[in-house]
């Protein structure tokens, strides 16, 4: 029997699915043990995919589960450490800019935001840049620097504008 057009698509699909069920696996196991072994058995692919998973986990929860916060944190840098990239280097920062929100620590928030913009630009994520924006300008307010977050926040919305 031969297949259809759209039976590669649903292959594919599933094959997608499956991937990232394995890599939300991962990313559990990591969270809870973060592994050296199986940090080390991971492909860069894989490292990626998880650090994503990751920095979506940290979105969720910085502003209410600050120990799972800085745990997904000390498991990217992990991740960073093991195989390093410009874009793993741009969504830890990011996850780093989320922790230390989760701590107070404005300037810091700032600084791994900065350069999480600059990473994820360089590496050919322009909506991710541009998105690891939002929580710098909260802490530039937190700071009391309104004409800088009010900067921020025009060029993000511009962007965001622009990239759709």
């Amino acid at each position: 029997m031969s297949k259809g057009p759209g039976d590669a698509g649903v292959e594919a699909s599933g094959a997608a699915l499956g991937e990232e069920q394995a890599t939300v696996a991962v990313v559990a196991e990591l969270l809870e043990s973060n592994s050296a072994t199986l940090v080390a058995s991971l492909s860069s692919t894989q490292v990626a995919a998880a650090l994503w998973s990751i920095k979506d986990r940290a979105l969720k929860c910085w502003m209410s589960d600050t120990p799972t916060a800085l745990r997904c944190e000390a498991v990217a840098a992990t991740l960073l450490a093991a195989k390093p990239s410009v874009e793993a280097e741009g969504i830890a920062n990011w996850i780093s800019g989320f922790a230390r929100l989760t701590q107070g620590q404005m300037e810091d928030a700032v600084r791994h935001l900065d350069v999480a913009y600059q990473r994820l630009t360089a590496s050919g994520h322009p909506l991710p840049a541009a998105q690891s924006q939002l929580p710098r300008f909260i802490a530039l307010s937190m700071l009391g620097k309104s004409d800088l977050a009010v900067q921020c926040a025009e060029r993000t919305h511009a962007e965001l504008v622009v990239l759709g």
